[in-house]
C-alpha cells in the first residue's frame, strides 16, 4: 500500500465489528469545490488495500480524486455471504 494512503475503520452495525477501509485525498481537493470520488471494490481474495498501490494513488493525485478502498465483510465472500449457489461448492444443494 502506498504511504500516502490513510487507514481507517467503520463500525459494521450488523455484527458490531470495526472493519477497515483505506482513503487517499489528492492535495488538489478543496472544501469549496466538488471532487470526483473513486470507490475501489476488491475482488475475491482482495482487501481494502488492493487498489491503493502507487500507480492508482499517483493517478488520483494527478487528477484531483478522492480514492476509497472498501473492505467487504470478508475477503472470500461479500458481507458474510458464500460464493456458492445451487449446484456450486459451498452453496445449497
Amino acid at each position: 500500500m502506498d504511504d500516502r494512503v490513510e487507514l481507517r475503520t467503520y463500525q459494521f452495525t450488523n455484527t458490531d465489528e470495526a472493519l477497515p477501509y483505506a482513503v487517499f485525498v489528492s492535495s488538489k481537493v478543496t472544501k469549496d469545490k466538488k471532487a470526483p470520488l473513486v470507490l475501489a471494490l476488491h475482488g475475491f481474495g482482495g482487501n481494502h488495500g488492493t487498489f491503493m498501490r502507487t500507480g492508482c494513488v499517483d493517478e488520483a493525485e494527478k487528477n484531483g480524486y478522492i480514492l476509497i478502498g472498501a473492505m467487504g465483510y470478508s475477503p472470500s465472500a461479500p458481507f458474510g455471504g458464500t460464493m456458492g449457489g445451487p449446484g456450486r461448492r459451498g452453496g445449497p444443494p
